[in-house]
């Protein structure tokens, strides 16, 4: 019974993966075509985001542990993700800045608090999304560095490998312990991937 309620949430984590790498690749290409205006991005990321901190900051305050080391942290996440619209190149990078060292202080909580990561391990993988997208994002704001890579079918079949590679990982592990070390590394290595597939610089 647990190796199957083990299964379906490492299957759901994989799913999850998929979603946000096609996710990424559609932000990217609407960027690209200019179907949306780097800035106004920029913007609607930080209005996603934030709701999604919200509700992660629901969640811990209504769970059962004392997590006020996280609900600090996912509230300066909020904080950095409420400021105002960013209106030059230079104004955006100050708040990626922020956002991105308020996203690694968040994780550093998480990963070093198991039971908070253990109900809601998704929300790694929702952190990483958002810092990829600020990477896509910064890179549109500089001219010299948007291209459209030639090589994006070669690395989108390296990311299906990792995604594979991650969950093959973690089901190699027969205690709750290795697998939950081991997500947390395998995490990081995927969303390495997603980057070099996404990020030209």
């Amino acid at each position: 019974m647990e190796k199957t309620e083990n299964m379906h949430f490492i299957d759901r984590i994989v799913e999850k993966m998929r979603k946000s790498a096609a996710e990424l690749e559609e932000f990217q290409l609407q960027l690209s075509l200019g179907k949306m205006e780097a800035m106004d991005a920029f913007h609607a990321v930080k209005k996603s985001y934030s709701n999604f901190a919200h509700e992660m900051k629901l969640k811990a305050i209504h769970g059962k542990q004392n997590w006020e080391d996280i609900l600090a942290k996912i509230q300066d996440l909020q904080i950095q993700l409420a400021l105002g619209k960013a209106e030059t190149a230079e104004a955006f990078e100050e708040q990626k800045k922020k956002i991105g060292l308020a996203i690694h202080a968040l994780q550093v909580s998480i990963k070093t608090n198991p039971t908070f990561i253990e109900s809601n391990a998704l929300f790694l993988e929702t952190l990483e999304n958002l810092k990829l997208k600020m990477e896509i994002l910064s890179e549109k704001l500089n001219p010299m560095k948007e291209k459209i890579s030639t090589e994006f079918a070669a690395r989108k079949e390296q990311m299906e490998d990792a995604i594979l590679l991650f969950k093959e990982n973690i089901l190699s592990k027969s205690s709750i312990d290795e697998r939950f070390a081991t997500f947390q590394n395998e995490l990081s290595k995927v969303f390495s991937h997603f980057k070099k597939a996404f990020v030209t610089h």
